[in-house]
Parts: C-alpha cells; structure tokens; sequence
C-alpha cells in the first residue's frame, strides 16, 4: 500500500517548505482551466515586453484564447498581457494559474489588462468549478459512510459520504441537525472520504475527491450551525484520505493518497 502523505496546517497559515525560485521551475506556457477560462498563457519576457512597448513591463501574457469560452466571451484575446489581479501585481503564469483555479466558486477576480499602451479593467467572475447540478435530499445518505467525527463534549456526529454529502446529526435526539454541501461535479468530484470536527464543534472539515479541477485537490472548513462554506484550503497535492483535528483546535492534519512523505 502507498505511504500517505501528512500535512499539518496551522489555521490561517499553511506551513510548508521554502519557495522555489521561478527560475527552477520554468515553464514555457501553462494551460488555464481547460474548459473553464479557455485560455494558455505564458510569462512575459523582456523582449515580449519591449515588442510590446514597455521593456520594463511585468506581468502574464495570453497565448492562445478558445472560441466561446469565458475568457472569450470576456473580450481577452491572444497578445493582451495581464498585469494585476485584485490590485497586486502578477509577474509569473504560476501565480495567476493558481488564483484562477483556487478561488471559491462564483468569487470574483478584477484583472488589469494591458493591451500596448493601454489599460483597462476587466471583472471576471471565476467558474472554478462546473455549473450548479441539481441534488435530491432524501434526509438521508444514499451512497456508503466513508468516516465520522464527533466534537470535543460529545454533542454533534458528522458524517461524510460517497453521495457527496456530509450531516451533522444531534446526539441527543438522533435527528439530522445539517447537510453540508461541498462544490461537485461529474464522476468523482465531490464524493467525500475525510471528516474532522473542531474539537468546540464550531467548524468541519471535509475533503476526499474535492476540489479536483486540474492537477491539485481541496479541503474545504465548514459552519457547523449555519452550514456556510467558511474556507477552501487548495492546492493541495492529491485526493485527500483522513483529516484529524489538534486538541487545541488550531492545527489541522490531512493525509493524502500517494508517496511523498510529510510536509509541515
């Protein structure tokens, strides 16, 4: 069996290794979302910049846009160089890849593109995850539990499920108290193996086949009244296995399918 993977996040900061420098890992062009934004786009040079009119000039430039896409129907185009998103500055195809695949769905992300001299704002509404489907709640699970959690004092199960569901029931009385709906899609996207409940039983965590949109996976933390959608923890490195809360309630463990060690 492969050794999972274990990673410790500090809540509000994820630890990991130091950053590699661009320079180490430099691509030529990285595909955005396939099917999502409809765009490649590709670092720009210092030659790309000055052809363009300003040798000095950072920032991300579209290679290719698909016809009909988002990025499309946005009025983006091959040439067109993206210089900031929500106000920072972007300077590498690896940071704008990655705000575009992360954020929540429906969030959205204000673009300035620089088309030769001019500048413009562009505000793009993210589809990071497929349209709505519609669900039927029968108040129960209808595919096999996977895991469950209890909080600290004993009062709130949850459970987590391949019907890509989670429920938080009231021990006291058996009833459903909370569904929980992660963001799903087609096939195995959004069917559920993992759950922790904080020990105070403020907030849940679930993940399994979550999140899975390009090459990374995603946790997501959970109101546990109210059933708001509070955190996406993204990029992860693989299909999630278990999730365990610290005592404290300030660490959150995750264990991921595959080789790779333990990241801190």
């Amino acid at each position: 069996m492969a050794k999972p993977i274990c990673l410790l996040i500090f809540l509000g900061l994820v630890l990991s290794g130091p950053a590699q420098a661009d320079d180490q890992f430099q691509m030529d062009e990285v595909v955005l979302q396939p099917g999502k934004m409809g765009m490649n786009v590709e670092t720009l040079s210092a030659k790309q910049a000055a052809d363009a009119g300003d040798a000095g000039q950072k920032g991300v430039r579209i290679t290719e846009v698909t016809t009909g896409s988002p990025a499309d129907k946005l009025g983006l185009g091959a040439g067109d160089i993206i210089v900031q998103a929500n106000g920072r500055p972007i300077v590498s195809h690896t940071e704008i890849a990655s705000l575009l695949r992360d954020r929540l769905v429906g969030a959205t992300t204000r673009l300035q593109i620089w088309r030769s001299a001019d500048h413009r704002l562009v505000d793009v509404v993210v589809p990071s995850a497929p349209q709505p489907m519609l669900r039927i709640d029968a108040g129960m699970h209808n595919a096999p539990i996977r895991r469950i959690a209890l909080d600290g004092n004993g009062r709130w199960l949850v459970t987590v499920s391949e019907d890509k569901t989670a429920r938080v029931w009231d021990l006291a009385t058996g009833r459903l108290a909370r569904s929980l709906r992660p963001p799903v899609g087609e096939g195995n996207e959004g069917r559920l193996a993992a759950v922790a409940m904080s020990p105070n039983g403020a907030m849940v965590a679930v993940a399994g086949w979550t999140g899975m949109w390009g090459k990374t996976a995603s946790a997501y933390l959970f109101d546990r009244a109210d059933g708001r959608l509070l955190r996406q923890l993204s990029g992860l490195p693989a299909m999630i296995e278990a999730l365990a809360w610290s005592p404290d309630g300030n660490f959150l463990a995750l264990s991921f399918a595959g080789h790779g060690g333990v990241q801190a």
